[in-house]
């Protein structure tokens, strides 16, 4: 009778880093080294390849939500997939950039000697990464690149958009106008899901579909654009959410369209009730997962820089009606780098105050840090005695 070794975490780990390096364009082959927790890595075009050593970014998903691992693992993938273009002029690579949207923490990984990858804000929880297209393999635009190539954040971006309007020129084919689904599934050399960032792309879609556009990017090779109608969203909503979660490179659970000047926004409703609770429902899991990605490659950097100051996850929780809220811990004993919430709870030994985001940053006077994506608030100390009285006049029971 033979004998079987059950596999460890870290064996289970490494297979899910190597399902998501064998998407990855750029990589040719990826083979697990058990000795010392690592990966070797090797890259279309090149001999050599690297190795991708497991232990910190096992760690910091330890305990973590799906969600939260896989933007961690696509955080560790983009970080050395960026260092694959090398020795390129910039006359080599303008006409094959182009923008890519992935969380707005894609690529924070905490190591010291990452790249830091070239981004920009895009949407709500979001961000505009650019990327070398070749025919077998894209690599993410780092801050290096743009000091080899002598050019700004702003040229790079501005080449990459234009790219792709050539792309997007030829990518929806003319129909008879009517209520329709227009499903574009990419296959690779397409950026459907970056299409969204162009303005007037998503508005130009009303005949296609017979309404106002209503778009969801669930994973990257996807774009679904439907007419808005509050059913149809809803649907498509509770079917774009598990969809997200079950993607190995989930993008977004959320709806967007489009406001009177044709640019891309988040899909919201006045209206109190099923929609409007998918809605919110659909951001606070992309938020989560965007601050779960963030977290620990932060608090790595501060400790690093000897920087004292608490760096927490907003806390998700789910009413027994199924509608989740966020909540962000402000603590009473040490600086804190503030993510955005629902309610910010003041918690000290005597009291837990629950208390909404708006009245708190009206109150207090919150101010975002404009380096860090997604934004998060530094504050220094626990509220004066006289703001924490306005601050329990307004708290809630969530």
């Amino acid at each position: 009778m033979g004998l079987f070794r059950r596999k460890s975490a870290q064996d289970r780990f490494a297979e899910e880093v190597i399902a998501h390096l064998r998407q990855a364009p750029a990589v040719r082959e990826a083979v697990y080294d058990q000795s010392d927790f690592s990966i070797h890595v090797l890259y279309h075009g090149e001999e050599h390849g690297g190795r991708l050593y497991l232990e910190n970014t096992f760690r910091e998903c330890s305990g973590r939500s799906r969600a939260e691992r896989r933007a961690r693992i696509d955080g560790l993938i983009a970080t050395i997939t960026a260092t694959t273009v090398r020795n390129l002029t910039w006359a080599e690579v303008a006409g094959r950039l182009r923008p890519v949207v992935r969380s707005a923490s894609f690529g924070q990984t905490g190591d010291p000697g990452a790249k830091p990858l070239l981004v920009r804000p895009a949407l709500p929880y979001l961000g505009e990464f650019v990327v070398i297209d070749e025919p077998r393999s894209m690599a993410y635009v780092t801050a290096e690149h743009l000091r080899e190539w002598g050019r700004t954040p702003e040229e790079v971006f501005a080449a990459a958009r234009a790219n792709l309007s050539a792309i997007a020129a030829d990518a929806v084919e003319p129909v008879t106008p009517g209520k329709a689904m227009l499903h574009m599934a990419d296959t690779g050399d397409s950026y459907f899901t970056s299409m969204l960032l162009l303005d007037g792309f998503l508005a130009g879609l009303a005949p296609r579909v017979g309404g106002r556009p209503v778009a969801f990017i669930p994973d990257r090779d996807s774009l679904i654009v439907i007419p808005d109608g509050p059913e149809p969203v809803a649907r498509m909503l509770e079917r774009a959410e598990q969809w997200y979660l079950d993607a190995p490179r989930g993008v977004s659970p959320m709806a967007y369209t489009c406001d009177e000047s044709g640019c891309v926004v988040p899909y919201r409703t006045v209206e109190p009730g099923r929609l409007a609770d998918l809605v919110h429902r659909s951001e606070v899991m992309l938020a989560a997962a965007a601050y779960g990605g963030q977290t620990p490659a932060l608090a790595a950097r501060y400790e690093r820089e000897g920087i004292d100051v608490f760096v927490g996850n907003p806390l998700v929780a789910e009413r027994p009606d199924g509608t989740l809220f966020s909540v962000a811990v402000w603590p009473i004993d040490c600086p804190t780098m503030l993510p955005h919430a629902d309610l910010v709870c003041f918690r000290s030994n005597t009291e837990s105050l629950m208390v909404p985001w708006p009245v708190v940053a009206r109150t207090t006077g919150l101010r975002p840090d404009d380096s860090l994506l997604p934004e998060r608030y530094f504050v220094a100390a626990w509220p004066e005695p006289a703001v924490l009285d306005q601050l329990r006049d307004e708290a809630v029971t969530p």
